[in-house]
């Protein structure tokens, strides 16, 4: 998640960025320190504070910006919450949420580089995941197919995106 938030420092605005670090620094601590997790009712009270100061800024939660910076958030609460295995593979998913809310802002091609190696990073995690065990020293052995899995998807990529017709919708511009 934290790898996740680096494309958020220029694509959201400072609050969110600020506090999505604070969050996932103060999350690390926590393991680092061996402290136990908040309870959960604190939790829900940060989610409830995140919600009305996204309202209060976007004045809305639909929308490129808004709908990706509430995800954002939601996203790095949810670290307080893994506890098994289920709460890791929805986390990833939501870091694939994440890193598609970003396309929304910016389709450059430093930021699409970033996001190709972020997804290849996620997958490699979800095979770590399912394998049960992960280490820095055999990262190597997970990141391996991961990145086989999105070499064999490129021509379909290719494909879809000469084939499919590429128009603007005009998608959460009229959200406020």
């Amino acid at each position: 998640v934290l790898f996740n938030l680096i494309p958020q420092v220029q694509l959201r605005p400072l609050w969110t960025t600020v506090l999505a670090f604070t969050l996932i620094g103060f999350r690390l601590w926590l393991d680092f320190t061996g402290r136990k997790m908040p309870p959960r009712w604190t939790v829900w009270m940060v989610q409830i504070a995140v919600a009305m100061a996204i309202w209060q800024h976007f004045h809305s939660f639909f929308g490129d910006e808004a709908g990706g910076a509430f995800l954002t958030m939601l996203t790095c609460l949810k670290t307080f919450e893994l506890n098994r295995k289920r709460d890791f593979f929805l986390t990833c998913i939501l870091c694939v949420l994440v890193l598609m809310s970003y396309l929304l802002l910016d389709q450059g091609l430093m930021i699409t580089a970033f996001l190709l190696f972020d997804l290849v990073a996620i997958i490699g995690f979800l095979y770590a995941l399912e394998e049960g065990r992960f280490s820095w020293a055999t990262s190597k052995k997970f990141l391996r197919p991961s990145l086989a899995l999105a070499l064999k998807s490129l021509p379909l990529v290719v494909l879809m995106f000469v084939l499919f017709p590429r128009f603007n919708t005009g998608f959460g511009h009229n959200a406020n």
